[in-house]
């Protein structure tokens, strides 16, 4: 498609009435065609894009959970959402410690398991001092229930 007026004098051929179109529209003509042609596909995708979402992501889904722990040396449970209990895989934790601090805290600083719907964190007596009453954030994935319909 050129930047030339097609209207101008000279630049359109009179015997030929669809060279002032194909001068308008250039290539659109077929990329507006294929895409009217696919146009199931399109709205296929548009409607099953969360399904498409848990299939790229191995039909694993997140949630955050927040909880607040206690002083050195306790034990904090957390309640879980009963629609997700069974289905959870795994879980990350990480602590915003006292002094505004993000932690990822290993293992030997506190022990944390979900058992029967309750997320359980046992802190360690001799964990980091910022770990008292810190901030808690469990995200736990689990899988999704998802099925895709047929076209």
């Amino acid at each position: 498609m050129g930047t030339r007026n097609p209207f101008e004098k000279g630049n359109w051929d009179v015997h030929n009435p669809t060279t002032l179109v194909d001068r308008m529209i250039g290539g659109a003509y077929d990329v507006v065609k294929y895409v009217a042609c696919h146009m199931k596909y399109i709205e296929y995708v548009a409607k099953n894009m969360r399904d498409i979402y848990d299939v790229a992501s191995e039909g694993r889904r997140s949630k955050l959970i927040k909880g607040e722990l206690g002083t050195l040396g306790s034990t904090t449970t957390i309640n879980l959402s009963p629609l997700i209990q069974d289905q959870i895989q795994t879980m990350h934790l990480s602590l915003i410690g006292s002094n505004g601090t993000i932690y990822e805290p290993n293992g030997l600083d506190l022990v944390a398991s979900i058992t029967g719907g309750v997320l359980t964190i046992v802190l360690d007596p001799d964990a980091p001092a910022a770990y008292a009453n810190a901030l808690v954030n469990v995200t736990v994935f689990y899988d999704a229930e998802w099925g895709i319909s047929n076209v």
